[in-house]
């Protein structure tokens, strides 16, 4: 993967998490967590494709990212 399409898909991230928090306070709480998600998601792609050869990195994220997608579909649960 270039350094322009990372660069591209971090920006995206980035946006992501803005509208999120902006989101969160104006509104709706689940609408917040969806943008949350995708920006993390997003950020765990961009993570696995710049780290590819270091299989220990991308275990290290990838559990990481499992542990808080578990978190939140717990939080959501508990929400409805």
């Amino acid at each position: 993967m270039d350094i322009k399409t990372i660069k591209k898909l971090a920006i995206l991230s980035n946006v992501l998490l803005v509208l999120g928090l902006i989101s969160l306070f104006f509104i709706h709480t689940i609408v917040a967590i969806v943008f949350f998600l995708l920006s993390l998601g997003l950020s765990l792609f961009i993570f696995n494709r710049m780290f590819k050869g270091k299989n220990w990195v991308r275990n290290a994220i990838n559990i990481a990212y499992v542990i808080v997608l578990i978190v939140v579909v717990a939080v959501l649960f508990k929400m409805i």
